[in-house]
């Protein structure tokens, strides 16, 4: 739990903090841009900084290389259920004996900034963030989220 808990706060910092200077530095457009072309390279430098594979998963992508499958699937419905017991998330490690692999699951929550690509046009969504982002992921379905929303999950291989 520790070692998974440990990357993922790694991850969320990291891309986190790029995402939020990419908008305070240049707008929202020119962070939808950036997040576009440099969200998995910094996932991926994540994983080599620790030597575990780390990606994201979601029932409602933007990019289609994170859409959820098999367990994935069945791990988001999971911390969906608890959503809607206004259970408090809590991250999960499941061990897959089909492969002997670990894996720590951890829930994405919408963050009140994340509102300015991922809400709706009554809490921040604007016109043209709208039209930016189906320029580049025609077939998006991250929108409509409010703060505390669960927006998908963090997949650590351990």
């Amino acid at each position: 739990m520790e070692e998974g808990a440990a990357i993922v706060a790694d991850a969320q910092k990291t891309l986190g903090g790029a995402l939020m200077k990419q908008i305070s530095d240049s707008g929202i457009i020119h962070a939808i841009d950036y997040c576009n072309l440099n969200a998995s390279g910094i996932t991926a430098g994540i994983s080599e900084k620790h030597g575990k594979t780390i990606y994201r998963r979601t029932l409602k992508p933007r990019n289609p290389e994170n859409k959820a499958k098999g367990m994935e699937k069945n791990m988001l419905k999971v911390f969906e259920f608890a959503e809607e017991k206004e259970a408090k998330f809590k991250p999960v490690v499941r061990f897959d004996e089909s492969d002997s692999s670990v894996y720590y699951y951890a829930p994405i929550v919408v963050q009140t900034f994340c509102l300015q690509c991922h809400g709706t046009k009554d809490n921040g969504l604007a016109r043209n963030t709208i039209e930016e982002i189906f320029k580049r992921y025609p077939k998006d379905k991250a929108f409509n989220y409010e703060a505390g929303d669960l927006r998908g999950m963090w997949v650590v291989e351990l």
